[in-house]
């Protein structure tokens, strides 16, 4: 019996030290899996175009065919469980173009039921159907020579229906006014790079309920850390944690062993709190990375952390 209880208790001891920390915040920052735009010329695919386009014609131009929607997928089946209180869909706006007087820059977000399309095929011919409007947005004109600005759009009532689903997540971006706009948002096969403000592709950024509490309050960390990521090894998606005392602007860099730089999974303003970032073994253009030690490096406030994780195929 003694034997007993010593092996149940060291068995306790391994499922503790194994598992991965809990978080304060529990803020999960996931990419999307796939993303591309139509054209209305029915047989065009720009699956490569590293950047989601929306357009429309005025009504004196209907006739033209520059009418573009912009469409964009997450997948929440794994890397993610609990409950959601806010799900933010978040966009680096690469410009937004007035081409034509009375054109105004007006985007209308819409929900997608069909999943099924895939970014290296999707045609305007082809396309899923647009679901229910979730919220429009008007932005300011800006040349592609200005800094990239990021926004972010409050979708947590559709993500919270489609979470108790399939936990595939679509969207559809386009314009139904006929007002002309021309506005393109990074898609996750930007290469831009740069200083602060620092190129956005697209996210789901998603807060759920605090984990770690005291005395009725959460806890915010009290130091600038880097978790390993869990699990390790893994095949083909883990997640890694980083905690950060108070809001910060913030790097999160995935390196092969030469040095390259094969992701960018966390480009921003983040705040204070414990972070966590699902990466799916892609690289910055969609392809799968082979088996091998890849480094995730962690910047901000001037401090560098990184460590190694083992990607087994």
């Amino acid at each position: 019996m003694k034997n007993f209880k010593l092996v149940i208790r060291v068995l306790l001891v391994v499922a503790l030290l194994s598992a991965p920390s809990a978080a304060m915040v529990a803020q999960i920052i996931i990419k999307s899996t796939e993303d591309s735009y139509t054209y209305m010329v029915e047989d065009t695919i720009t699956h490569n175009d590293a950047t989601l386009r929306v357009r429309t014609a005025l009504p004196s131009q209907v006739t033209q065919t520059t009418f573009r929607n912009a469409y964009i997928k997450f997948d929440l089946r794994s890397g993610f469980s609990g409950t959601i209180a806010t799900a933010k869909l978040v966009l680096g706006l690469e410009r937004a173009l007035i081409n034509t007087p009375g054109s105004v820059n007006k985007a209308d977000f819409y929900s997608v039921t069909d999943d099924s399309w895939q970014w290296s095929t999707i045609t305007w011919k082809n396309a899923p159907a647009k679901g229910v409007r979730l919220l429009s947005y008007t932005f300011a004109a800006r040349s592609n020579t200005a800094p990239d600005t990021s926004f972010a759009f409050d979708v947590t009532n559709y993500v919270k229906q489609e979470y108790a689903g399939d936990k595939i997540i679509s969207f559809c971006i386009t314009e139904d006014s006929l007002q002309g706009p021309d506005i393109r948002f990074n898609s996750s096969r930007s290469t831009k790079v740069g200083p602060p403000p620092l190129v956005t592709t697209p996210q789901l950024i998603i807060t759920g309920a605090a984990t770690d509490v005291e005395n009725g309050r959460a806890v915010v960390p009290q130091k600038f850390e880097l978790e390993q990521n869990y699990p390790n090894p893994f095949n083909p998606t883990t997640v890694i944690s980083f905690q950060l005392p108070d809001q910060n602007t913030v790097r999160l860099v995935v390196f092969d062993l030469h040095g390259r730089r094969v992701a960018t999974l966390v480009s921003g303003e983040r705040g204070a709190g414990t972070h966590k970032v699902i990466w799916d073994s892609m690289d910055g253009q969609g392809n799968p990375l082979p088996s091998g030690i890849y480094v995730y490096r962690l910047s901000a406030a001037g401090l560098n952390l990184q460590k190694k994780m083992l990607l087994l195929r």
